[in-house]
């Protein structure tokens, strides 16, 4: 059987859910894709004293960082899918949701990868 998902014209090339090891541990994804092209992405998970959430992204080499920053245990992440890259000539985005499922535990991630048709 083969299955192919979509949403609003866009594929799903991707999605699951991920527990991290701990609260704090960052959530990678390695992504080779059919052409070659590699790249990661990389989760942070920061907590600062102004309790401001926000989402901030950083590129290194092939890797995209997204820190985020302050995310509420109940539940935060994106709005809209993030673009992440063009592959063989079609843009692939990001989308996710974070959970946590405790104070000092484990965070529960939510994730589709998006190609756009």
């Amino acid at each position: 059987m083969q299955l192919d998902i979509s949403t609003n014209g866009y594929k799903v090339l991707s999605s699951g859910e991920i527990l991290s090891y701990t609260t704090d541990s960052e959530v990678s994804f390695d992504i080779a894709a059919e052409s070659g092209f590699t790249f990661s992405i990389v989760l942070k998970f920061l907590q600062e004293a102004n309790k401001e959430q926000k989402l901030n992204k950083n590129i290194q080499n092939n890797t995209i960082i997204f820190e985020c920053v302050n995310f509420s245990p109940l539940g935060t992440g994106t709005i809209s899918p993030l673009s992440l890259a063009t592959v063989s000539g079609k843009e692939w985005f990001f989308h996710f949701w974070v959970f946590s499922t405790s104070d000092k535990g484990p965070r529960r991630v939510v994730y589709s990868i998006l190609e756009k048709a």
